[in-house]
Formats: structure tokens, sequence, C-alpha cells
């Protein structure tokens, strides 16, 4: 059974080029497009309908339709193609048309504190990156080069697999990796 939606939730206003929410789906992760900058803003959407418990975060910004804009991460010099939540939401993984794929530590955000998050690994490709995920703790990415990679603790570990195009889409089960 699937539900629609029957009202707007929250009104996130920014020019978003993908989003994530976590597993708790407490947070949205906006990939945002602005000129020349390609932020990543996290949103407390959950606060849009409860009674803003997040609001009384450090530094956090309500928007004027509920959500809270808890904080914006910057790093990405081009598009955000994918983003990917670690399965216990404590890191976000993020793909981008600059050659590079990001993981980032969320810190206690997932549970709901005013720790920010911070930049762990920088992950060089020969190419734009177009999509991400997680395998365990290690993370996999998808690259217009037909590449197919597995990065654990900041580096390559798992070898090649060649597509014969590039790789737009990447998704992870308990057994596999699927790639097209």
């Amino acid at each position: 059974c699937c539900l629609l939606p029957d009202s707007l939730l929250c009104r996130v206003v920014a020019t978003a080029f993908t989003v994530r929410f976590s597993s708790t789906g407490r947070i949205l992760a906006v990939a945002c497009c602005e000129l020349r900058t390609f932020p990543l803003r996290l949103y407390d959407v959950a606060s849009s309908h409860t009674q803003r418990s997040a609001a009384a975060l450090v530094g956090a910004n309500p928007s004027r339709d509920g959500a809270v804009l808890v904080c914006e991460l910057q790093g990405h010099h081009g598009l955000v193609y994918d983003l990917a939540w670690s399965h216990d939401d404590k890191f976000l993984a993020s793909a981008s048309a600059d050659g590079t794929a990001k993981l980032w530590s969320m810190g206690l955000l997932a549970a709901g504190t005013s720790e920010a998050p911070t930049l762990l690994h920088i992950f060089d490709h020969p190419g734009y990156v177009y999509s991400c995920g997680f395998v365990a703790s290690d993370v996999v990415t998808g690259c217009y080069d037909g590449g197919v990679r597995l990065w654990g603790d900041g580096s390559l570990v798992g070898g090649d697999i060649v597509h014969s195009g590039m790789v737009n889409a990447i998704d992870v089960d308990d057994e596999y990796v699927y790639s097209g």
C-alpha cells in the first residue's frame, strides 16, 4: 500500500538537483545549485509537523514554511548528482560533476544534537561521479568512465568493475551492488 500526500509538509526554498531523506525521515539532505556554488543543505523536516523541537539547535534557521535549516556543507565545485545516507544515518555520501565523491560525518546530528557535520574523505575520480551508495561502512560510486569503485577508510579498496558506458545509478541490498 502506498500513501499519497494530501498536504504540503514543508517547503525548502532552494534550487535542488537531488534530495534524500535520512533513514529515520527526520533529516532531508538537499543538493543545491546556486550560480557557482553547490552546497548541501540539511533540513530537520520533523520539526515542521511537531513542536519545532529542532529550533533549539544552535544555529538552526527555520524556513518560512516550517523546515529547519540545520547546516550547510560546502566543498563541491560542480553539480551534485546523488546523495546516500549510511544505514545508521551517521554518514552522508555525495557524488558530483566535479570528479569527486565525498564522505561527510554527521557526528551527533543524526541523534538530534547541534554538533556540526565534518568532511571525512574526498574520493577522486577521472570524471563525473553520477551515483553513490553504502556497502556496510564503505562507499560505492559509479562514474562517467564506466567504473564502479569501492572506497573504504579514505582509499580505493575494490577494483574497478567497468561498464561499456557511464554508470548513472547504484543501488545496494544486503548482498549485492547493482549498477547501470
